[in-house]
Protein backbone atom coordinates (compact mmCIF):
# COMPACT_ATOMS: atom_id res chain seq x y z
CA UNK A 1 0.00 0.00 0.00
CA UNK A 2 1.61 3.59 -0.89
CA UNK A 3 1.70 6.24 1.84
CA UNK A 4 4.17 9.49 2.11
CA UNK A 5 4.64 12.88 3.01
CA UNK A 6 3.00 15.39 0.35
CA UNK A 7 4.40 17.94 -1.64
CA UNK A 8 3.28 20.51 0.69
CA UNK A 9 5.08 19.14 3.87
CA UNK A 10 8.54 18.29 2.21
CA UNK A 11 8.58 21.73 1.46
CA UNK A 12 7.49 23.72 5.26
CA UNK A 13 10.04 20.67 6.81
CA UNK A 14 12.69 22.23 4.96
CA UNK A 15 10.86 25.52 5.39
CA UNK A 16 10.97 24.51 8.95
CA UNK A 17 14.68 23.65 9.47
CA UNK A 18 16.28 26.36 7.26
CA UNK A 19 14.67 29.48 7.80
CA UNK A 20 12.97 29.46 11.50
CA UNK A 21 9.43 29.30 10.29
CA UNK A 22 6.68 27.87 12.16
CA UNK A 23 6.26 24.10 11.39
CA UNK A 24 2.71 22.65 12.08
CA UNK A 25 -1.16 24.04 12.17
CA UNK A 26 -2.81 24.20 15.42
CA UNK A 27 -5.13 21.78 14.94
CA UNK A 28 -4.79 18.84 12.52
CA UNK A 29 -7.66 17.31 10.67
CA UNK A 30 -8.07 13.80 9.83
CA UNK A 31 -10.11 13.12 6.40
CA UNK A 32 -11.08 10.04 4.66
CA UNK A 33 -11.53 9.59 0.37
CA UNK A 34 -13.01 6.92 -1.68
CA UNK A 35 -10.09 7.70 -4.11
CA UNK A 36 -6.15 7.24 -3.89
CA UNK A 37 -4.30 9.94 -3.11
CA UNK A 38 -0.35 11.02 -4.36
CA UNK A 39 2.25 13.43 -3.10
CA UNK A 40 0.60 15.65 -5.17
CA UNK A 41 -2.83 15.96 -3.94
CA UNK A 42 -4.29 18.54 -1.61
CA UNK A 43 -7.13 19.08 0.85
CA UNK A 44 -9.16 20.00 -1.90
CA UNK A 45 -8.59 16.34 -4.32
CA UNK A 46 -11.48 15.02 -4.83
CA UNK A 47 -13.09 12.09 -4.04
CA UNK A 48 -13.59 12.90 -0.24
CA UNK A 49 -15.78 11.45 1.91
CA UNK A 50 -19.62 13.01 1.71
CA UNK A 51 -22.11 11.18 3.16
CA UNK A 52 -24.64 12.78 5.49
CA UNK A 53 -22.44 13.29 8.64
CA UNK A 54 -19.15 13.11 7.07
CA UNK A 55 -16.89 16.17 8.22
CA UNK A 56 -12.70 16.19 8.97
CA UNK A 57 -11.93 15.56 12.27
CA UNK A 58 -9.74 18.15 14.36
CA UNK A 59 -7.41 16.86 16.83
CA UNK A 60 -5.33 19.66 18.65
CA UNK A 61 -1.76 18.81 17.43
CA UNK A 62 0.10 18.50 21.01
CA UNK A 63 2.39 16.30 23.00
CA UNK A 64 -1.44 14.62 25.00
CA UNK A 65 -2.85 13.73 21.41
CA UNK A 66 0.17 13.09 19.90
CA UNK A 67 3.00 11.73 22.66
CA UNK A 68 6.72 12.34 21.45
CA UNK A 69 8.37 10.00 19.02
CA UNK A 70 9.49 6.56 20.02
CA UNK A 71 12.38 4.79 18.30
CA UNK A 72 16.07 5.96 17.93
CA UNK A 73 17.28 5.80 14.61
CA UNK A 74 13.35 5.49 12.75
CA UNK A 75 11.24 7.85 14.96
CA UNK A 76 7.31 6.77 14.77
CA UNK A 77 4.51 9.11 15.85
CA UNK A 78 1.15 7.58 16.59
CA UNK A 79 -2.59 9.01 18.04
CA UNK A 80 -3.24 8.78 21.42
CA UNK A 81 -6.60 8.60 21.10
CA UNK A 82 -9.33 6.72 19.24
CA UNK A 83 -10.02 9.86 16.30
CA UNK A 84 -13.60 9.25 15.74
CA UNK A 85 -15.61 10.24 12.44
CA UNK A 86 -19.25 11.08 12.03
CA UNK A 87 -21.63 8.71 11.90
CA UNK A 88 -23.60 8.08 8.49
CA UNK A 89 -26.75 9.21 8.82
CA UNK A 90 -27.90 8.56 5.52
CA UNK A 91 -27.63 8.17 1.81
CA UNK A 92 -25.48 5.97 -0.02
CA UNK A 93 -22.31 4.19 1.40
CA UNK A 94 -19.51 4.87 1.05
CA UNK A 95 -15.74 2.58 0.13
CA UNK A 96 -12.82 4.56 1.54
CA UNK A 97 -10.04 3.40 0.20
CA UNK A 98 -7.30 6.33 1.73
CA UNK A 99 -6.62 8.68 4.57
CA UNK A 100 -4.85 12.21 4.94
CA UNK A 101 -3.79 14.74 7.57
CA UNK A 102 -4.50 17.98 6.79
CA UNK A 103 -4.15 21.68 7.76
CA UNK A 104 -7.65 22.69 7.63
CA UNK A 105 -11.17 21.42 8.03
CA UNK A 106 -11.94 22.09 4.46
CA UNK A 107 -9.53 22.58 1.23
CA UNK A 108 -6.17 23.59 2.93
CA UNK A 109 -3.44 21.10 2.60
CA UNK A 110 -2.41 17.49 2.91
CA UNK A 111 0.48 17.08 5.30
CA UNK A 112 0.29 13.53 4.34
CA UNK A 113 -1.86 10.40 3.39
CA UNK A 114 -1.69 6.85 3.19
CA UNK A 115 -3.71 3.92 1.34
CA UNK A 116 -6.01 2.08 3.82
CA UNK A 117 -7.51 -1.13 3.22
CA UNK A 118 -10.82 -0.79 1.08
CA UNK A 119 -13.75 -0.20 3.96
CA UNK A 120 -17.29 0.51 2.92
CA UNK A 121 -19.17 2.69 5.20
CA UNK A 122 -22.96 1.86 5.53
CA UNK A 123 -25.85 3.96 6.92
CA UNK A 124 -25.27 3.91 10.29
CA UNK A 125 -21.71 3.11 10.54
CA UNK A 126 -19.36 4.97 12.78
CA UNK A 127 -15.57 5.34 11.33
CA UNK A 128 -13.11 5.41 13.74
CA UNK A 129 -8.73 5.29 13.75
CA UNK A 130 -7.89 3.24 17.28
CA UNK A 131 -5.56 4.52 19.29
CA UNK A 132 -1.70 4.17 18.05
CA UNK A 133 -4.00 3.54 14.42
CA UNK A 134 -2.58 6.38 12.98
CA UNK A 135 1.20 6.04 12.13
CA UNK A 136 3.81 8.68 10.84
CA UNK A 137 7.41 7.22 10.80
CA UNK A 138 10.37 9.44 9.56
CA UNK A 139 13.85 7.69 9.28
Amino acid sequence: MASGKSNYAAKATLDAWYGSTTLGPASVYFGLWTSALSASSTGSSSGECSYTGYARVAVTNNSSNFPNATGSTTATKTNANAITFGQNTGGASQTVVAGATCTASTAGNIINWGDITSTVINVNDTPQIAASGFTDVAS
